[in-house]
């Protein structure tokens, strides 16, 4: 099993073994996020590199997800 397997079905609490994820990586999109602080003379940007997979089974496209 993939590392990537490994780590969704940990995250998603999946004890089954014969569950397996086809996911595809596809790249990287980065974006820039500004961060709201207390002193407005010093901005906080982070660079967040969200990856983008694709299932291999149904062509469905997604890609990770922050709530900054």
């Amino acid at each position: 099993m993939s590392s990537l397997n490994h780590c969704i079905k940990f995250e998603l609490d999946i004890k089954d073994e014969n569950i397996v994820l086809a996911l595809l990586h596809n790249g990287h999109l980065v974006t820039n996020i500004r961060y709201l602080t207390a002193n407005a003379s010093l901005p906080v940007i982070i660079r967040l590199a969200k990856q983008r997979v694709k299932c291999r089974d149904c062509d469905h496209w997604s890609m990770a997800q922050s709530e900054l």
